[in-house]
């Protein structure tokens, strides 16, 4: 018998002798395996050989089984590695390609600065793939400018606590009056006529078809003429909404509706422009038109309906992308990130709600007889600079929420990839910067539609063209204030066309630091000057004790500021 010995921890093994025996049968049972002949073997019999295969067999699927799942975790190890890995040399990518673009342009307008070519002014706007400044400067790689950040918004959020503790022991619950007064009053109207602006501003697709396929001058008179007054209409109906509801709408919702009428308004001129002048640059900006037919007794060619359903599905795409030059392609993104549209839109709520604790904050100064009764050059310097620190935080906070989170969460929608919408403004030395990189979406329009068709079609010299451009956009601005807020009130166009253009002049080649200093107080009182003017005429019409209570032409041309400063000259 084979002799077994027990080891110290109670195992049971063969002796060196039995061991060696067993592995000279295993080598004959692995002969005969590889062999097939089983049955011919003397050595062992059909059993045990039977047996000893079906062994081999489940360690054999054992080991398998064991290989497989080795297999299996290690791909998967390996998998979430390298996801891991591309997820950060994409980061890495992208957060260097934003820095490279954002070197690219600080040079492309350091040369500008520094050399100007007469040849520039005809060079056509070019949409390349690039990031806005903030989300360059707010990148994980730029811990700087994002601590600077994590400070301003720590301090927005103590204050607002500070204010909501105040709201609950005095009131016991938060005051939302001047919120849900300037924001949810009168959404329906508002959405319904922004619909039927929108709606109507697809006319201009036909008749950019008719403009560029007419043939004969008188034709194409006739066909401009029409575009003139639709525009006319346009601003029109939009200032009657506002102006002559039996309710009118809040201020917020007022100042919106007449923004997105001149939005929509300078949409449907770029477009008219760029389709009538599409043989101008061959076909590269706007396509050029397909006609279907003759119209008769007209001869005025139609458009094919192939090509309007594209040039429908064109301008539609045209109307949300956030540029007011129209090109028939843009650079766009591979993909839509829902994440990044919901954090700028949190972001976009909190600044609205923000700005209106400034104004919550800041209409006391005006309450009381600061308004009703005429002020002193004392009193006004006094209420000046206690409303220079609101001034300047709101003019901030609608850069940031118009100018970056709505551009941005529109450009994200439609994969839009150039998203410079502004510079480098608040470095700016001179005011010609500054008017430049403060808003790149209108200057844009203004250099390519107003200045520079000005000096190669209407043969204007340039600083004409330049005053005219000036006047252009104070007008425009004044326009939309006046019309929301219910008064003629032309500060605005004041500082623009007297201070601003002398600010320009004043300005013109410095390099100094000290000339961003002066623009940051030019800036900071002038934003002051228009709140307390604006808030004062606003609190004094809205005040039970006002000058009457009807508007007509005279009411709403003449500030009933000035008529209670100067009874004399205004009656």
């Amino acid at each position: 018998m084979p002799v077994r010995r027990a080891q110290g921890d109670g195992r049971i093994v063969d002796s060196p002798k039995n061991t060696k025996k067993r592995t000279k049968k295993y080598d004959e049972i692995s002969q005969i395996i590889d062999s097939g002949s089983i049955q011919d073997s003397g050595n062992l019999s059909y059993d045990s050989c039977l047996m000893r295969l079906n062994y081999v067999e489940n360690e054999k699927e054992l080991l398998q089984k064991k290989l497989s799942k080795l297999e299996s975790d290690t791909i998967s190890i390996l998998e979430v590695k390298l996801e891991e890995i591309k997820t950060s040399m994409d980061f890495k990518i992208q957060s260097l390609s934003k820095e490279l673009y954002y070197l690219f342009d600080k040079a492309q307008d350091e040369s500008k600065s520094v050399t100007i070519k007469s040849t520039n002014i005809y060079k056509r706007k070019e949409f390349i793939p690039r990031p806005s400044i903030f989300s360059i400067m707010l990148s994980q790689r730029d811990e700087n400018y994002r601590t600077i950040f994590n400070m301003v918004l720590c301090v927005l959020i103590l204050w607002g606590l500070n204010l909501a503790f105040d709201d609950m022991r005095e009131k016991q619950m938060p005051d939302w009056d001047l919120l849900t007064w300037g924001i949810v009053k009168d959404l329906k109207p508002f959405f319904i006529h922004w619909l039927i602006m929108f709606c109507t501003s697809f006319v201009i697709v036909p008749l950019a078809h008719f403009a560029a396929e007419s043939r004969g001058f008188p034709i194409f008179q006739m066909v401009v003429l029409i575009y003139i007054i639709l525009q006319g209409i346009a601003f029109y109906y939009s200032a009657t909404v506002v102006s002559y509801r039996d309710t009118p709408f809040s201020m917020p919702l007022a100042v919106g509706l007449m923004a997105e009428q001149a939005r929509m308004s300078m949409k449907m001129h770029s477009y008219f422009r760029e389709k009538i002048l599409w043989y101008r640059y061959n076909g590269e900006y706007a396509c050029r038109p397909v006609c279907g037919g003759i119209i008769p007794f007209i001869v005025l060619s139609y458009p094919s309906f192939d090509y309007f359903v594209k040039e429908v599905e064109k301008y539609f795409y045209f109307m949300f992308v956030p540029t007011l030059i129209y090109r028939d392609e843009y650079p766009r993104t591979n993909r839509i990130r829902w994440e990044y549209v919901l954090l700028h839109l949190g972001e976009a709520l909190c600044i609205i709600y923000y700005a209106f604790l400034i104004f919550r904050t800041s209409y006391p100064n005006f309450e009381g007889n600061i308004s009703l009764k005429p002020i002193n050059s004392y009193d006004f310097i006094h209420v000046t600079f206690s409303c220079m620190g609101h001034g300047m935080t709101l003019m901030i906070f609608t850069h940031y929420l118009v100018l970056h989170l709505v551009q941005n969460i529109f450009s994200e929608l439609t994969r839009f990839a150039d998203r410079k919408f502004y510079g480098e403004w608040w470095n700016s030395r001179t005011f010609t910067v500054f008017y430049r990189e403060w808003n790149g979406v209108v200057h844009d329009f203004i250099h390519s539609y107003l200045y520079t068709d000005m000096i190669e079609y209407v043969k204007l010299p340039k600083i004409v063209s330049l005053l005219l451009c000036f006047f252009i956009s104070a007008v425009v601005h004044e326009y939309i204030v006046c019309v929301a807020m219910g008064f003629f009130l032309p500060i605005l166009a004041v500082l623009f066309g007297g201070p601003g253009v002398i600010f320009i002049l004043l300005t013109k080649n410095k390099t100094g630091r000290i000339w961003n200093i002066f623009m940051w107080l030019m800036l900071s009182t002038g934003n002051a000057m228009l709140m307390v003017m604006y808030c004062r005429e606003y609190y004094v019409r809205h005040h039970p004790s006002s000058l009457g209570s009807t508007l007509d032409f005279h009411d709403f041309m003449v500030p009933r500021t000035f008529r209670i400063q100067f009874p004399n000259y205004f009656s």
